[in-house]
């Protein structure tokens, strides 16, 4: 970050050429110092034989805590604003692969596997023993497809971890149409495009989209872990499907550099999706063009823009069904603990459910802020009858870590999500819409602005009920809070 080129006057070969000696008069006190030796070989005669071997570390990092006749240090450290607390960094995020399950994408070719570039053939990416059951990255083999989200995303913020191996290549298409390049292009002094953090070409001939270039070459070394954080907005289209807007991407950084800013991409890279552009799309990773590697793939979903009719009109329809301050009108069963806290409801203790006043809910959108510790286990229940024991009806999992595999953002035994949106400990919006349609009853499940489930059950199941709250078992706490419901027709 604030990276400062600074311009070499000179170099020579000291010390029986053992040594390189490099001037750079904008040197200063204070800087940490990035030196990255391209072409340099070592003349080997070792054996009779003359090689000429590369450098084992072609990079080098230095602090410069004081310059020559200086008395005393600079400071290097800054003071800078504290960080913001965990639960700010994470909460509105959803993990799309979390290391310990690659369910969270669909594609032939991928596995779970710990992997490291490969000593013997840089070219190849080298598999070893997982550290802990954390230790999960998202791998491709030789031949493997491209593999695709099961969530599919529109505006958002990304962050994306990977490793490719020497001269390998891969690309993350946002919505399956729009790709920013991975590929091993440490050291090179002239990108384009097609260089890692470029953003794909859409041409066809001479039109489109032309591609654009990193501002700088960020590129980490291959067989080292990279970052992109990326701002992505989707196309936008008008009443009758017309495109009215350009994707376009905000920015890209590269290990903390900022190589794109405010990028309209007019229509599809090369390789992206066919067919019409789109207001929604999964992410999708490359698998056919060499070894890579991704151990985080995360989204934030981005608010609309400012004076958005549809989402005000939406939000100004939901009613509050608990004030904040009593469970007045709610009704228990079982042997849980609720009560409110700091203006939420929780749940601790033995299993028991809580169930909203009113049971004659139909077709509507219910939604909440809810927060699970780890181990723990939950749900978000709808058209629920009153009752003992674990009630009839629909069931919105809470589960980040509890044993049972199926995670937040399940509709619980009929649309699986076995892949952890969200961590345990961090307050997330849940929102699940149930329609009866034509083909029965529809349910649609978001988590933090990202659809996890839609699903019709044919059979319509449960008809009608109350909304509920579950506490599950000794040891779980959950905290539901900002609990409303909008009718639909």
């Amino acid at each position: 970050m604030h990276v400062t080129p600074v311009e070499v006057a000179a170099v020579e070969v000291v010390a029986g050429r053992k040594a390189l000696r490099v001037r750079a008069p904008g040197i200063k006190a204070g800087m940490c110092a990035r030196l990255v030796f391209d072409g340099i070989v070592g003349e080997n005669t070792a054996n009779g034989a003359q090689t000429r071997d590369p450098l084992l570390h072609p990079q080098v990092d230095y602090t410069i805590n004081r310059m020559p006749g200086m008395a005393a240090a600079a400071a290097v450290a800054k003071t800078v604003e504290p960080p913001p607390s965990r639960e700010d960094m994470e909460e509105g995020w959803v993990t799309l692969f979390d290391r310990r399950s690659i369910e969270g994408f669909e594609g032939e070719g991928w596995r779970r596997a710990a992997v490291h570039m490969d000593s013997n053939d840089p070219t190849q990416l080298a598999e070893h023993a997982l550290v802990d059951d954390w230790d999960g990255m998202l791998v491709n083999a030789q031949g493997a497809h491209d593999v695709v989200s099961k969530v599919l995303h529109g505006d958002c913020d990304a962050r994306i971890d990977f490793l490719v191996s020497k001269g390998s290549n891969s690309g993350v298409y946002f919505m399956g149409r729009y790709e920013v390049q991975i590929l091993d292009s440490f050291g090179k002094k002239e990108v384009d495009f097609g260089d890692c953090g470029g953003i794909y070409e859409g041409m066809d001939g001479d039109q489109g989209f032309a591609g654009s270039a990193p501002k700088v070459n960020a590129s980490n070394a291959p067989g080292e872990w990279q970052r992109f954080d990326v701002r992505f907005r989707a196309p936008r289209f008008d009443a009758s499907g017309k495109k009215s807007t350009n994707a376009k991407f905000e920015w890209v950084k590269l290990n903390g550099t900022l190589i794109q800013k405010n990028v309209e991409v007019e229509n599809p890279t090369r390789g992206g999706f066919d067919g019409p552009e789109v207001a929604y799309g999964p992410v999708r990773l490359q698998g056919d063009h060499g070894p890579v590697a991704y151990k985080k793939v995360r989204l934030k979903r981005l608010d609309p823009p400012p004076g958005d009719a549809a989402t005000a009109s939406a939000n100004a329809q939901f009613v509050k069904i608990f004030d904040g301050k009593t469970l007045d009108g709610w009704k228990k069963t079982g042997n849980a603990k609720w009560s409110v806290e700091e203006g939420a409801i929780v749940g601790r203790g033995d299993a028991g459910h809580l169930f909203s006043p009113r049971g004659d809910y139909v077709n509507f959108e219910q939604r909440a802020k809810v927060v699970i510790n780890d181990f723990g286990n939950s749900g978000f229940y709808f058209r629920t009858k009153f009752g003992d024991g674990f009630p009839a009806g629909y069931e919105a999992q809470v589960d980040s870590s509890h044993p049972d595999p199926q995670r937040t953002g399940s509709l619980y035994g009929m649309a699986k999500v076995t892949v952890a949106p969200v961590p345990a400990n961090v307050w997330f919006d849940y929102r699940v819409r149930c329609v009866d349609e034509a083909a029965g009853t529809h349910i649609q499940i978001w988590v933090n602005g990202f659809q996890t489930v839609d699903f019709t059950d044919a059979a319509r199941t449960y008809k009608t009920g109350h909304l509920a709250l579950q506490q599950h078992n000794e040891g779980s706490e959950v905290r539901f809070k900002d609990v409303e419901v909008r009718e639909l027709k």
